[in-house]
């Protein structure tokens, strides 16, 4: 056989793979899917900007959920979160250092679920496309006034805005960007509060049963 033609089957065989890959979509959905995420949070106090940083690991799939999260707190340290769900039963633990605080029950707390009630919930909406490691998605962004009203104590008047944005792919988030600023006036002496939230993906993919297996097991559950 002449080299000609086995070079020609292989790419022939080499585009029919691309075209099923293509056609395939991306290997996760709200149903199935497990995202690792970097955060950084940078609010600002009385002209004082503080940074907090860590990552967000969130998955489901049929036989359950789970999170695990990681916050560096300035001057305290990191603090740890673990949540998995398991036959209908809630189970968590909180770390500090080598101390942790294991329980049980509580709500089943859904990423995907919570921003999507999220978004409905709130403020003028824009949507539009985005793109993030590779996958094209659904962008929505939400604007809105904000009141703290009761949560300052004294009199004190609020009054603020915000601006929050997600870009979705097959209904799982992998971008969230949150911003906003409140001003406050009392006793003839102003000030200005505001936080900045940045969600990002880093990798994405299915349901991932060893992680799964790993946190249900630091949560107590086996």
């Amino acid at each position: 056989m002449r080299w000609w033609v086995i070079a020609g089957g292989v790419a022939a065989a080499a585009v029919v793979a691309l075209f099923l890959l293509s056609s395939a979509g991306p290997p996760f959905d709200s149903h199935n899917y497990e995202v690792n995420y970097t955060i950084k949070l940078t609010y600002t106090v009385l002209g004082q900007t503080t940074t907090v940083t860590g990552w967000l690991l969130v998955g489901e799939g049929p036989k359950g959920n789970y999170t695990a999260y990681v916050l560096r707190l300035p001057g305290a340290g990191d603090a740890v979160y673990y949540t998995a769900a398991e036959g209908g039963r809630v189970y968590s633990a909180v770390c500090f250092g080598n101390h942790c605080i294991k329980g049980s029950g509580g709500s089943n707390w859904q990423w995907v679920r919570w921003w999507q009630q999220a978004i409905a919930t709130v403020g003028e909406r824009k949507t539009g496309t985005c793109s993030h490691l590779g996958y094209t998605g659904e962008y929505i962004e939400t604007t809105g006034k904000m009141n703290l009203g009761s949560w300052v104590p004294g009199p004190v008047e609020t009054s603020g805005t915000y601006r929050a944005g997600v870009c979705t792919v097959r209904g799982v988030p992998l971008k969230l960007t949150v911003w906003g600023g409140v001003g406050t006036q009392t006793g003839g002496q102003s000030a200005v509060y505001s936080v900045e939230l940045d969600v990002s993906a880093v990798t994405v993919g299915p349901f991932n049963e060893a992680h799964y297996s790993e946190i249900l097991t630091k949560v107590g559950a086996k």
